[in-house]
């Protein structure tokens, strides 16, 4: 079954060559960089991330399979085959999912016509679910299940992270912070998938005027660390010094292997808003630059 998915995987792969050349030789000849340098945009702002959002929410037939179009997966459902059995590791390494929560689980594929592979224990699924799984395992291990009833999430792709997140901890309120276009498609999908009751989608430039806001944890899957500067100063005074927890997996700040740290805040410069973070390794290491910021873990 594993060397089946694998040449399955390594077809699909192929397939998406030309699409894959295309839109790299697009972003250089128009930019020069595949990454955001003008202290303005985001990373995935730079890309066609935000077009594909747009006509995403066009039309139902458009959202049917959105999971499947190839500017979107690009940014967001771009976890492979093999990376996702990585993950199904750490998976294993964390604790045991029970039956139960492996099918609520699941049901994060019910929209968009994700592609998936089959695993062991997990069935059919998307490697993008499973990671989803890890991360929000890992959080329950570096800070327990308990008195995290206020989440905030920083760049939230579809809500898939944010609806596992859901299911593993008692929440009373989960604020969503994305670009606006994006907070849309989170409210349709999670609309189609469990309902929004107990999420709210917030804009940034609003928190000024609520100065109670305060969340348990603040949690961010690469999307902080895509941010030019300025805006993460921002996100750093408005949400991150707001929470009494944090988990964010980082490809800036630390490192320029890949030319994305150019425009972005230092770790030193993030320390001076967070002076009690933790630098660890993300596990499976997904690129040259990339690392997890912690701060208020009992688990370590």
């Amino acid at each position: 079954m594993h060397l089946a998915m694998s040449l399955f995987a390594f077809f699909r792969y192929v397939l998406d060559l030309p699409f894959k050349l295309r839109n790299k030789l697009l972003y250089m000849m128009q930019k020069g960089s595949v990454f955001s340098r003008d202290g303005v945009q985001s990373d995935s702002e730079s890309t066609r991330y935000q077009d594909s959002v747009r006509t995403i929410l066009e039309s139902e037939s458009n959202f049917r399979n959105f999971r499947r179009r190839y500017n979107y997966r690009e940014i967001l459902e771009h976890v492979t085959y093999s990376l996702g059995k990585s993950y199904l590791e750490k998976i294993d390494e964390l604790r045991t999912l029970s039956n139960d929560e492996i099918v609520k689980i699941k049901k994060n594929d019910f929209i968009g016509k994700p592609r998936r592979y089959f695993y062991k224990d997990f069935g059919l699924v998307s490697p993008t679910t499973i990671r989803y799984s890890a991360v929000a395992l890992e959080i329950e291990k570096l800070f327990g299940s308990e008195g995290i009833e206020n989440i905030a999430e920083i760049g939230c792709g579809y809500g898939g992270q944010a609806r596992i997140l859901y299911l593993i901890f008692k929440v009373q309120n989960f604020d969503l912070f994305d670009l606006k276009d994006v907070q849309h498609l989170i409210k349709k999908y999670l609309s189609a998938s469990s309902g929004v009751g107990k999420f709210k989608f917030p804009a940034l430039k609003d928190l000024g005027k609520v100065q109670d806001s305060q969340w348990d944890l603040v949690i961010s899957n690469y999307a902080f660390s895509e941010l030019p500067a300025d805006l993460q100063r921002e996100y750093l005074v408005q949400v991150i010094q707001k929470s009494k927890r944090g988990y964010m997996i980082m490809n800036s700040g630390q490192t320029n292997n890949t030319g994305r740290s150019t425009g972005k805040l230092s770790i030193e410069e993030i320390r001076e808003y967070i002076p009690n973070l933790q630098i660890l390794p993300e596990v499976p290491l997904t690129g040259p630059d990339n690392y997890l910021l912690v701060w208020g873990s009992s688990g370590l």
